[in-house]
């Protein structure tokens, strides 16, 4: 054939042409469906190669600690994850119930296996989300969230600005059919709302509540009495400005009240015979139409919350008119200033307060409030039985508790005859957190060791318990507090942490 190239191609090397080509084209046809064949067979290989290699992918996920991880745990986990599924616009992230229902088939059937994952609501418009156009969407995953919750009881949160409150009434519908299972509710919302019809159809229809929160944002409400039947009620977090509220006042045992300058307060005390823990924050104010009435007694009050705003009579009003004989625990806190010549009086409403009550607190937190200096050290005169006290300072350096004075006081003088009681006798868990700029650290680690196994005729108890928490300028504290620490061998609990800059 390849002569043929170098000659005339005559008829008959034509008809040898011819052949050859017919011959080579059989040959080409055979050839390129055999590669087919042998592509086709790579890619079969190809795909069974990966489906291999993902079949591996997923059992070696299966030797990962995650999956030696009982049901029962993994229920605990989500369970934190969950304590409030907020209800957002697609815009914003899913609730975490839905986010761990997507993640694969294990979790999806453990998180449609505990009804109490989805029985936490909560529902939010701060003038940002757009529920305006997702009012469809909103009722729908409401009533998501009350089918998987089964008979769970539920905890729910509604936060509604006053403008366009209408695109929460199709959800609000969805809750009150399930009213026989709340058990905590928040209401944040109009004034309006209240008159709604879903909402006012819960009225007798609340067995399981136990706690209310009520807040009408654009103003008091003039009658709410949908509350009034609620068997196993005994918490209210409200303002008390809540004009004629109707509620079982007699089995409530934790009240909070808030920003109020009337005598509303006062009447609402006297409406709670079983009170066991109280928390006023913002109440008191102009009180002179209370200036003749006699004090609410509290035989069952041992827990008293303070939270000061900008008026002294905040301070003074549960002093002055609440005596609580079974007092144990005083919380106060919040940076107030009381001027000089306002102390004069405060403090005779404070005697008298402990005069009267005859009580022993055991547990004084501080916080930021309006004590210190002399004034703290008073007041803590007054308390001998106290056992349990948290000082957290402010941060101006004329406002503190733990001054050199009170750090003397603080001290136990061993081998010194006084006829004086003993600062604090009881005294076994002490929290302090300070700012070491000026601290007298010397004198705070003394008095933490003198405290340490007192000989047993002073009266004075051991300390347990001590934490430290020291806020700049801690190069001037570190070497004589860091020495505290060696007192853990000995058995005591020492916590002394320095804290270079404040965390905002």
């Amino acid at each position: 054939m390849k002569s043929l190239c170098r000659s005339t191609i005559s008829i008959r090397d034509r008809q040898i042409i011819a052949q050859y080509l017919r011959d080579a084209e059989k040959d080409v046809r055979k050839s390129k469906v055999e590669t087919m064949k042998l592509l086709a067979a790579v890619r079969t290989l190809e795909n069974k190669r990966k489906t291999l290699e993902k079949s591996m992918e997923f059992y070696r996920s299966l030797l990962s600690p995650i999956h030696k991880m009982p049901p029962e745990i993994l229920s605990t986990i989500f369970m934190f994850c969950c304590n409030e599924n907020e209800l957002a616009p697609q815009s914003r992230r899913p609730p975490a119930a839905i986010v761990l229902s997507t993640v694969c088939g294990r979790w999806r059937e453990i998180a449609l296996s505990i009804p109490a994952l989805w029985s936490s609501v909560s529902i939010r418009n701060n003038g940002t989300d757009p529920w305006s156009s997702s009012t469809a969407l909103l009722a729908e995953i409401t009533q998501v969230f009350m089918q998987r919750s089964k008979n769970a009881p539920l905890v729910v949160v509604l936060a509604w600005r006053p403008d366009n409150f209408d695109a929460l009434l199709p959800a609000l519908l969805y809750l009150a059919k399930n009213s026989e299972r709340w058990s905590s509710i928040s209401l944040h919302v109009p004034s309006a709302m209240f008159a709604a019809p879903a909402l006012g159809s819960v009225s007798g229809r609340i067995p399981l509540l136990h706690r209310l929160n009520l807040r009408a944002c654009n103003g008091p409400l003039d009658k709410l009495d949908i509350f009034a039947l609620a068997p196993a009620l005994s918490s209210i977090d409200f303002n008390p400005d809540t004009h004629m509220i109707t509620l079982p006042w007699q089995q409530i045992k934790s009240l909070t009240l808030r920003e109020s300058y009337c005598r509303n307060p006062y009447l609402i005390l006297s409406r709670c015979p079983n009170l066991e823990q109280l928390t006023l924050s913002s109440i008191g104010g102009m009180s002179d139409e209370l200036e003749s009435t006699e004090p609410v007694v509290l035989h069952k009050l041992h827990s008293l919350f303070i939270t000061l705003g900008e008026e002294e009579e905040e301070f003074t009003f549960p002093f002055k008119f609440l005596t609580l004989p079974h007092l144990s625990s005083i919380v106060l806190e919040k940076d107030y200033y009381l001027q000089p010549n306002d102390w004069d009086q405060t403090w005779l409403h404070i005697q008298d307060f402990f005069h009267r009550s005859q009580c022993n607190v055991t547990s004084l937190r501080l916080h930021e409030s309006p004590l210190h200096g002399p004034r703290a050290i008073a007041f803590l005169l007054l308390l001998p039985a106290l056992e349990k006290l948290h000082i957290q300072e402010l941060q101006d350096e004329e406002i503190r508790v733990v001054t050199p004075l009170f750090l003397r006081h603080l001290t136990v003088e061993h081998g010194c005859f006084s006829q004086s009681s003993p600062f604090l006798p009881r005294l076994k868990d002490l929290s302090l957190n300070v700012y070491g700029r000026n601290l007298d650290a010397e004198g705070l680690a003394n008095a933490v060791i003198s405290r340490w196994q007192p000989a047993g005729d002073i009266g004075v108890e051991s300390l347990q318990s001590v934490q430290i928490s020291v806020t700049r300028d801690v190069h001037t504290c570190l070497q004589e507090l860091i020495c505290l620490e060696n007192f853990r061998a000995a058995g005591l609990q020492v916590d002394v942490k320095f804290v270079r800059q404040e965390l905002y």
